[in-house]
């Protein structure tokens, strides 16, 4: 009986493979598939691909002064509500006149107005702000204006 390896020996946890003997140590290995090169691919989960010609639904999670500071605030509601991570952060500028001018930020695009309802009634639960809105910083008529 052969020796055991060194590694082994060692207890690393190696699986060693025992080369063939004779003729068939002569047969040369094929690959059993082609090579294959994947592409990476982006999708939301649960949003059906649609076409669209305009602002889509999204939620409004925050307002803040400038693109910089709702890039951090977006990292801080990630680490705050994990349902986030399934949705990408969009920005809108909005002048609110007198207010003066805010970044609006979203998560969207979403599938409809329905999936943001939702959304946003997952988020209150935990106590964040949400209000439905769209990806060009449009609040749902019914929630008013605010920043």
């Amino acid at each position: 009986m052969a020796e055991a390896h060194p590694l082994l020996k060692a207890g690393l946890g190696v699986v060693m493979i025992a080369a063939a003997e004779g003729p068939a140590a002569a047969q040369r290995l094929e690959p059993l598939l082609e090579p294959t090169v994947l592409e990476p691919r982006v999708e939301m989960i649960g949003a059906p691909a649609r076409e669209q010609s305009g602002p889509a639904p999204a939620v409004h999670l925050a307002s803040y002064r400038g693109a910089d500071d709702a890039a951090i605030g977006w990292q801080i509601l990630l680490d705050r509500h994990p349902v986030l991570s399934h949705h990408e952060p969009v920005t809108a500028v909005v002048d609110l006149g007198a207010k003066g001018v805010f970044v609006r930020l979203l998560a969207g695009p979403l599938p409809d107005e329905g999936a943001a309802s939702a959304l946003c009634r997952a988020l209150s639960r935990e106590g964040a702000y949400c209000v439905p809105a769209t990806t060009a910083g449009d609040l749902h008529p019914s929630t008013g204006s605010a920043s």
